[in-house]
């Protein structure tokens, strides 16, 4: 075969993924997904869809935004994944602090922590180069 034929019969796909606990996390363009192992053995599975922030606003295309907002957008992404498979496997029950914060101040403590981690990714990354 030559090489031009290859060419045409190519299919390129925009998938990338992590590793999570007892699992993997796979994200393309417009959907993710999630498979743990619970403590039974069996495969828990969880999908969602993705909306692109560039298609929600025309500055978030510009090519210096959309990398920032991509690599925020990851960060964000991997850590609330990663959050999730623990308390998957895990099986946490949430505390009592962890009720009330939910329940009348209407706080949800994993956002908390995922963006406190990504705050202080961004910062430590830029000031202790």
């Amino acid at each position: 075969m030559s090489m031009k034929k290859d060419k045409k019969n190519l299919k390129r796909t925009s998938i990338g993924g992590q590793a999570v606990i007892e699992g993997v996390m796979m994200r393309g363009k417009t959907s993710m997904a999630t498979a743990v192992r619970v403590e039974s053995g069996e495969i828990l599975l969880e999908t969602s869809r993705l909306k692109s922030p560039e298609k929600q606003n025309k500055f978030l295309k510009l090519p210096l935004v959309r990398g920032v907002v991509a690599f925020i957008n990851s960060l964000v992404g991997g850590t609330k994944t990663l959050l999730r498979s623990a308390s998957v496997f895990g099986d946490d029950e949430p505390t009592k602090f962890e009720k009330w914060l939910a329940e009348k101040v209407k706080i949800n403590v994993t956002d908390v922590v995922v963006f406190l981690g990504a705050f202080l990714g961004i910062a430590l990354s830029l000031f202790l180069r």
